[in-house]
């Protein structure tokens, strides 16, 4: 990889956060070490491509940057920084059938928390006051739940999920595909598919994290990547 790639990746992947220090702050919040160097390093563009390189490997990619920018990156029709419980995000467009969205955190704490009632970490699909879909991560009940709410009312209608082996490490991936009467739900490229029919006749148009933030299973931020009309190239975890 030249100077010039790295140079030009870096600067796209900064542009690509969604803020003017994204990836420097990325770098910040996850608290890894030299995380605040190496995320200035790629939002800038450097010709330290040992660094660079290293960044893009623990964000858990196995590719290259420059590999992974040309096949997943500008594929991706919006990033969102996650926050946990910084309420909902817009998405750019609503989540249409044949539209995907990708959950991805580079840690994954799967140790069920000291208060079990407390230990519940969601992503949502939301449309208005309407949580169309949430995913729910129960780990001291070895349980994932899947879920709908209209206004401030929960079906409590669970489809469940064992949480045991779902994500075995490092990180963790939740892929959901929208479909014309359903969603397609998978963990971490596994070919296990979860199918929980659409209860509500709508698009998501926002997405949001939320949990206990004494410990959450994902890490804080998380992103969520979106792919319209299917065209996507799945990420993958390294061990």
């Amino acid at each position: 990889m030249s100077a010039n790639d790295l140079d030009m990746l870096a600067k796209e992947w900064g542009k690509r956060m969604g803020q003017k220090n994204g990836a420097k702050e990325w770098g910040k919040r996850m608290g890894q070490k030299n995380g605040d160097r190496i995320g200035q390093l790629m939002h800038r563009g450097t010709e330290e491509v040992q660094l660079a390189e290293s960044f893009g490997s623990w964000l858990a990619y196995p590719e290259s940057i420059k590999e992974y920018n040309n096949r997943y990156i500008n594929m991706a029709s919006q990033w969102i920084f996650l926050g946990l419980n910084a309420g909902p995000a817009k998405l750019k467009t609503p989540l249409y059938p044949g539209s995907s969205i990708y959950f991805v955190s580079p840690t994954f704490d799967g140790e069920p928390d000291q208060k079990p009632d407390l230990d519940n970490t969601a992503v949502n699909l939301e449309n208005g006051n309407d949580v169309l879909l949430q995913i729910s991560i129960r780990r001291g009940e070895n349980r994932i739940l899947f879920d709908t709410r209209r206004g401030g009312t929960w079906d409590q209608k669970y489809q469940v999920v064992d949480l045991d082996g779902v994500f075995p490490g490092p990180g963790a991936i939740i892929r959901v595909d929208s479909n014309a009467s359903s969603y397609d739900v998978s963990f971490n490229n596994s070919p296990n598919i979860h199918t929980f029919p659409k209860r509500i006749n709508a698009n998501a148009t926002a997405v949001s994290y939320v949990g206990n933030e004494e410990r959450s299973v994902f890490s804080d931020p998380i992103i969520a990547e979106v792919f319209d009309n299917g065209v996507f190239i799945s990420p993958s975890i390294s061990s």
